[in-house]
């Protein structure tokens, strides 16, 4: 994984494609895997991503987006609201798109983007929240007005690094998805600020694949002829659009059709043809970056373990040992990883390891392991159970004593509390 997050507006033309119900999903899985992410509901004048988050959060913030561009503020955590998923190691952060009391729509008809732009200099100051969102965050998915907007072209232009399009089987939605697609990578070439190339990432919805056969035959032909400038930008040389669309194609299914509903959550990400199954595909996509895509036909459940395990395969707890000054030791402690900010704490203790305990630990490692017998393994019980007693004395001693490891934002004491220096 790079130190710099991935921003993804996720758009849609037209309406009814569940491009917010799709948002949601993707970031309670990728939450749900440990990466840190960051959710924005952009879609101001219709906004309905917090209906998604709101059973499992405690309190939600009072403000959001419009509030934060109102009042030109420089603390954008003011307004982040904490979700907690079940069994999730990290919590999603998001920030809703305001204070929804009966000022909310005047407020946010009130924000005058080109004055916002010209005198207060608003591109800047989204281009220095982008930066710090892509520091402090692996993911960032942004919500997005549909058609074409004001919004719509901060969310589609320049904020994000992929563009996430959902689309519906009708040549409507299929022609303005297009166009969004190519006036944003033209625009995006006109920005004051340095951008690499803007991928496209096209995700059929609400496709009825299992009575209709013939009907979804023809409209996946139409979607890979129409769309492959799209999936050649990233996908790798012998994947072909269609085995994509396949993959990564939303299905309609009526029931959760019905409300704000969380499929990978309350239905499981399991059985194929299921909503959880497919949008679990799309966000191991985008966790991977968009590499990987021949290992994704190839073996899709690979695939989705693998962005599933990148989190633990990195992250590491380290404790490393050193002389601090005569009969003193130093233990520094850190941990790091995916999804984790690094944090390390220091201590210092006095320890004693006589003459005698380095004498029978040499004996135990070159001697009595490589030929253990009579009456080794008496003597080498006895060593057995010194080692032990080493053991727990370095733990109370980097631990202060306690059953479990200290907050690393609190250092660890040393057993004399003399001797306790706290180096964070």
């Amino acid at each position: 994984m790079t130190s710099s997050g991935t921003v993804i507006t996720f758009y849609s033309y037209k309406g009814g494609t569940g491009r917010t119900m799709a948002l949601a999903n993707v970031g309670a899985l990728l939450s749900n895997w440990g990466y840190r992410v960051l959710c924005l509901d952009w879609d101001l004048e219709a906004p309905g991503l917090h209906l998604y988050f709101e059973r499992w959060s405690q309190a939600f913030n009072a403000q959001g987006l419009v509030e934060f561009i109102d009042a030109r503020d420089d603390d954008w955590r003011n307004y982040v609201t904490e979700v907690w998923f079940p069994g999730a190691p990290i919590s999603l952060h998001f920030i809703p798109a305001g204070r929804f009391d009966e000022t909310y729509v005047q407020r946010m008809q009130g924000l005058d983007w080109p004055l916002l732009y010209e005198k207060y200099d608003l591109g800047s100051r989204l281009e220095s929240l982008r930066e710090e969102w892509k520091e402090e965050y692996d993911f960032v998915l942004i919500d997005s007005r549909t058609g074409v907007t004001d919004i719509g072209g901060i969310c589609t232009i320049q904020m994000p690094d992929q563009l996430v399009l959902l689309f519906t089987a009708n040549h409507q939605s299929l022609g303005g998805t297009l166009e969004v697609a190519k006036r944003a990578a033209e625009q995006r070439n006109h920005l004051p600020f340095d951008r690499a190339g803007l991928s496209c990432v096209p995700v059929p919805s609400r496709f009825e694949g299992l009575v209709e056969m013939d009907l979804k035959k023809e409209w996946l032909d139409i979607f890979a002829d129409r769309l492959e400038p799209l999936y050649r930008a990233w996908a790798d040389q012998e994947v072909f659009p269609r085995q994509l669309l396949d993959l990564v194609r939303i299905p309609y299914v009526a029931y959760w059709s019905f409300g704000e509903k969380m499929p990978v959550l309350d239905e499981g990400t399991k059985a194929p043809e299921t909503i959880g199954f497919a949008i679990e595909t799309l966000a191991a996509l985008l966790a991977h970056r968009l590499a990987g895509t021949a290992l994704l036909v190839r073996n899709r459940d690979e695939f989705v373990d693998t962005a599933r395990q990148v989190n633990a395969t990195e992250t590491t707890l380290r404790l490393v040992q050193s002389a601090a000054a005569e009969d003193l030791h130093r233990v520094e402690i850190s941990f790091e990883g995916q999804g984790t900010v690094r944090q390390s704490t220091t201590s210092i203790f006095p320890f004693l390891f006589s003459e005698d305990d380095q004498r029978d630990l040499r004996w135990y490692l070159e001697d009595y392991l490589q030929a253990p017998e009579e009456p080794a393994p008496r003597i080498a019980a006895r060593v057995e159970r010194r080692i032990s007693e080493i053991g727990a004395e370095l733990f109370n001693a980097i631990f202060n004593g306690r059953r479990r490891p200290p907050s690393l934002g609190d250092a660890p004491c040393a057993a004399q509390r003399d001797s306790c220096q706290d180096r964070d």
